[in-house]
This record gives C-alpha cells, sequence and structure tokens, in this order.
C-alpha cells in the first residue's frame, strides 16, 4: 500500500505539471488571438515580446507538453509494474510457506545472507560464469555485468534421496572417481514464465524445485523432447529469453527484462558424448538470430546408446560454454534457487 501510495503520488505532481503546462498554453494561445490584428508586437505580452517570440515560447510549451505525457505514462506503466512484481514476490513467500507446510518440512526453501558462505560460494560461481563478449549480439541492451540479488537453497529430502539412490546403482560411491562427472549446471525460467505462469499454475521454476526436473521440458526451452538441457554458461542459460525480450523490444520499456530466475543443479552427467553432427568439440554452426539451444538438429534419446545419459553441444566460438542434454531427470538434483 505505501508503494502504491508513493507511485500514486509521483503520477499526481506530473499530471499537475502537466495541467500548468496545459494552462500556459491555452493562455499563450488567446493572447496571440487576442494580437492576431496587431503588426510586429503582442500589447498584453509580458516584457513587449514579440509575435514571432511568443509564437517560439508556444511551440517550446507544446514541446514541453508532448514530453510530459510520455513521462506520466512511462511512469504510470512503471508503477504497475513495479506493484505486479511485488505481488509476485508476496504469492512466491506465501508459496514457498505453504509447501514448507504441506510437505511436512521435507521441502524447504532457506534464503541466503550475504555472509553465508554457501552464498558467496554460489554467487561467485555465477560471477565466474558470466563473460560480457557473449552479449554482443544484444548490444542495444547495454549488458555488461552481473548482480545476483537473491541466493535461496533448496531442501528437498524426496528429490535428494532419489538422486543418492539412482547415483548409488551406477557408480561406487565409495570411489571418488566418480566426481568428476559431476557438474554444476544451469536452468533458467522462461520468458514467459517470468514471474508466474498463466491460470494461476505455478511457474516451471517452483515446479522443478517441488517435483525435480522432468524428462520433458515444456515452454521456451522445450528444444529436444526426452532430455532436460542445462548449461555451465550464464548467457546460455537465459540466451532464449533475452533474445525474446530483445527481438519484442519489451526491453526498452521493461527493467524486468533484465531480470532472470535461475537454478542452480547438481547433475551427474554419466557417459556423456557430443552430440551426433556436431563439429570439432562438440560444436553447433552458430547463427547469432538462433539461440544455441534450437540451433541444429533436435537432440533425441533415441539416437544414443542406452548407456549413454548426456549429450553436449559447444559454442563454436568458445567451446568450454555447453549445453548438456540429460536422458535422466533423477540425476539432476536442484540445490540453489537464484
Amino acid at each position: 500500500q505505501e508503494v502504491q501510495f508513493a507511485i500514486s503520488e509521483k503520477s499526481s505532481d506530473a499530471e499537475k505539471s502537466l495541467a500548468q503546462l496545459c494552462n500556459a498554453q491555452r493562455d499563450l494561445d488567446a493572447v496571440l488571438e487576442e494580437a492576431s490584428q496587431v503588426d510586429g508586437f503582442v500589447p498584453d505580452f509580458k516584457e513587449g515580446k514579440t509575435i514571432e517570440e511568443a509564437r517560439a515560447a508556444l511551440v517550446a510549451i507544446e514541446s514541453a507538453i508532448q514530453g510530459r505525457r510520455v513521462e506520466v505514462t512511462e511512469m504510470v506503466k512503471r508503477g504497475d509494474q513495479c506493484i505486479d512484481e511485488m505481488a509476485s514476490v508476496l504469492e512466491r513467500t506465501r508459496s514457498k510457506l505453504l509447501l514448507d507446510l504441506s510437505s511436512g518440512g521435507n521441502i524447504q526453501l532457506e534464503d541466503g545472507r550475504v555472509k553465508d558462505l554457501w552464498y558467496q560460494s554460489c554467487a561467485e560461481l555465477l560471477r565466474t560464469r558470466f563473460f560480457a563478449s557473449d552479449y554482443a549480439t544484444l548490444s542495444g541492451m547495454g549488458i555488461n555485468d552481473v548482480k545476483v540479488a537473491k541466493v535461496t537453497r533448496i531442501h528437498n529430502r524426496s528429490l535428494r534421496a532419489t538422486f543418492d539412490r539412482a547415483l548409488g546403482s551406477m557408480v561406487d560411491v565409495g570411489d571418488p572417481r566418480y566426481k568428476a562427472a559431476l557438474e554444476y549446471l544451469f536452468f533458467a525460467e522462461p520468458l514467459q514464465a517470468h514471474f508466474s505462469a498463466p491460470n494461476g499454475e505455478s511457474s516451471t521454476l517452483d515446479r522443478i524445485v517441488e517435483y525435480g526436473f522432468k524428462s520433458h521440458i515444456s515452454g521456451a526451452q522445450e528444444a529436444s523432447p526426452g532430455s532436460i538441457p542445462m548449461t555451465n554458461s550464464l548467457f546460455l542459460a537465459d540466451q532464449v529469453r533475452l533474445m525474446d525480450a530483445y527481438r519484442s523490444g519489451e526491453y526498452r520499456s521493461s527493467p524486468t527484462a533484465f531480470t532472470s530466475r535461475i537454478v542452480v543443479s547438481k547433475v551427474f552427467l554419466g557417459r556423456c558424448v557430443q552430440e551426433r553432427g556436431g563439429g570439432p568439440g562438440g560444436s553447433t554452426a552458430m547463427d547469432p538470430n538462433v539461440p544455441l539451444l534450437k540451433a541444429g538438429k533436435p537432440v533425441d534419446k533415441r539416437d544414443y546408446p542406452k548407456d549413454v545419459l548426456s549429450v553436449y553441444r559447444s559454442r563454436p566460438d568458445d567451446p568450454k560454454q555447453r549445453i548438456w542434454h540429460c536422458f535422466d531427470n533423477a540425476l539432476a538434483v536442484s540445490y540453489t534457487h537464484l
């Protein structure tokens, strides 16, 4: 309510200023009309200015009115967006508490503090996987840095137990060499589910937190049915959403285009091979207008041997940045929610 009041007060001040400009325009119009038959000067105009000067002042007022109208419209729009975002944050907070209650404490979301070591390590992981040069194709958006606004640790006993059982059935967990196949990877929320899903449904990330990854991911990231796309690159994780926002021009009017929610997951890649048809190092020919996730032929589990658990494709200009398609959702467990 306080935010709504502050926004309303700002809008009211801007509208008052607009009304004053409109009054000045009306008064000047009346003076010029009165002096239309007088050559060279305006009798009732202050400081004895000429008609030409008065007309120039009228043009300036009209320009100011137009600018202020745009400002008021933008202010109202930004205010509505701010209120919607706050409502979404409140709804997520309510859902988090209900989730803890309904699961009997088996699912908990712990909000981190900057001084927490796990908060710092997660934020550092994100920063080390951000490269400003990756965003060159989105030059109009002016992205040159990343800021971690919040980190939430996910405690889901059921999913963790499922992960441990699946891992234990495949490897000897007493032999530390299996850890070479463990990776911390990103999954970002699609554009259309950025703050809330339609029809009051849970968003993509909220469902992942509660139920884990499914073998079929719907929405903007659906590129390879039967696999879970995850990446070690912050840019590739959010590329689909950012390119959609860039093409639509949404970033010009909506600050939410620069905000994203990402899940950091611990993933066992097992036997991992490069995608079939990929170039050296698993790279895929990259069209700057097509997200790497959607480039090339979709990855299909049926095209690979049964013991293959994941397939990767790399950026041709930076092979270290990869997207993995994981075939077993039990071997991906969410640890942190950004």
